[in-house]
């Protein structure tokens, strides 16, 4: 017999499936499992909960790609669109149709294969709302 996740910590399926999906991106992104417990572990929340791992992996997805291009961006006006967006983010809330709440549900993450890819991805669904001329201006580049 097989020991699984679902009977020993009574997760459904899945769940289970999805929580696999969301770690594999994480670690595209350079966020190892341990990265992930130990957040939990930093918020006194109980690691054999499946729900803390869904706030902890997507905590630390959102803010890993919007710190990084607030780092890599010079343009006031983008860097106030990722505040806004961190200033209104919840691992909390979420909906069937959005784990984020916000752009970060717009990326293909099945086609992204590392941070890098993943910012430059963000970039692309932000520079629209900021300044059409400059999203020309970047893609043209």
């Amino acid at each position: 017999m097989k020991l699984n996740l679902y009977d020993v910590l009574d997760w459904a399926y899945l769940d289970v499936e999805k929580l696999e999906w969301y770690l594999e991106i994480a670690s595209r992104l350079g966020i190892s499992i341990d990265d992930v417990k130990e957040e939990i572990e930093e918020f006194n929340g109980d690691t054999s909960n499946i729900n803390n791992w869904f706030y902890a992996v997507i905590e630390l997805i959102f803010w890993n790609v919007t710190n990084k291009l607030f780092e890599q961006t010079d343009d006031e006006n983008l860097k106030y669109e990722i505040e806004t967006m961190q200033d209104n983010f919840s691992p909390y809330i979420n909906y069937m149709d959005s784990w984020f709440d916000n752009d970060l549900d717009n990326i293909d993450w099945d086609n992204v294969d590392n941070l890098d890819e993943a910012v430059d991805e963000l970039a692309n669904i932000l520079y629209p709302k900021i300044d059409k001329e400059k999203y020309e201006e970047a893609n043209n580049d």
